[in-house]
């Protein structure tokens, strides 16, 4: 090296050597921190032309800058991939055991059909008649239709009783009204309405049946066909 008056200044080995040292010693402290260490060239310096991503919040004590500012979203989407792993077993589970429960215990689904089979329905009553084989007396057409958990025949109105006489296709069949003295009473204990039709009264019985277009009363221990109704359809008092 030259001075400015042109003479050649020499330095010595010692001198040397410390430089060096010094120099060493300034490259690791710029090495170990974060910042400074992305300005040195090849590492994050203005020519390698690298973008600096800051990332705000307090930084994990014994971890390097550098390793947690690369790992904050890696971390971050492995997480969420694992959450999204948990949740998706914890659904296919809860499929498997409601497929399982549905399979092991099905749903009781309520009776679409209004009458059980055999039945005839009309304005919410349910009705059946006997086969013309089987007629019996008019207190064992009430136990048949017992066992049904349904009656002799109760007429409540007009329509109904046009339903029964033109449009169940039998004849000579007994219904659930019978005379107590002077009276009719239906089997359900209720009084007889005497504006809804005409009983025609013989002297040979109390209980009354319909043939045809007439309705009168016939001898009880008669045998004939009777006519079940029944309101609701209940399975637990069927004999079927």
């Amino acid at each position: 090296m030259e001075e400015p008056g042109g003479s050649e200044v020499s330095f010595s080995p010692s001198w040397r050597r410390d430089a060096l040292r010094r120099l060493r010693r300034l490259r690791r402290r710029i090495s170990s921190d974060p910042l400074l260490a992305r300005l040195l060239p090849g590492d994050g310096s203005p020519t390698s032309r690298r973008s600096v991503v800051v990332v705000r919040g307090p930084m994990p004590k014994g971890k390097p800058a550098t390793d947690w500012r690369r790992q904050v979203w890696p971390d971050m989407f492995s997480h969420f991939s694992f959450w999204k792993r948990i949740v998706g077993i914890l659904i296919t589970v809860a499929v498997i055991l409601l497929l399982t429960w549905i399979t092991l215990y099905p749903p009781k689904l309520p009776q679409l059909e209004p009458c059980p089979d055999d039945w005839l329905y009309y304005r919410k009553k349910c009705y059946y008649h006997s086969d013309s084989r089987s007629p019996a007396d008019w207190n064992s057409s009430q136990e048949a239709c017992s066992n049904y958990g349904a009656s002799l025949a109760v007429i409540g109105n007009h329509q109904e009783l046009n339903f029964i006489m033109y449009r169940i296709r039998i004849t000579d069949f007994w219904i659930g009204l019978r005379r107590k003295g002077n009276k009719f009473f239906w089997v359900n204990g209720e009084s007889f309405d005497t504006n809804l039709f005409h009983v025609n009264i013989t002297n040979d019985g109390d209980c009354v049946h319909i043939d045809s277009a007439f309705i009168s009363t016939r001898k009880c221990s008669s045998r004939r066909n009777w006519l079940c109704t029944i309101g609701q359809f209940n399975p637990k008092t069927s004999s079927y």
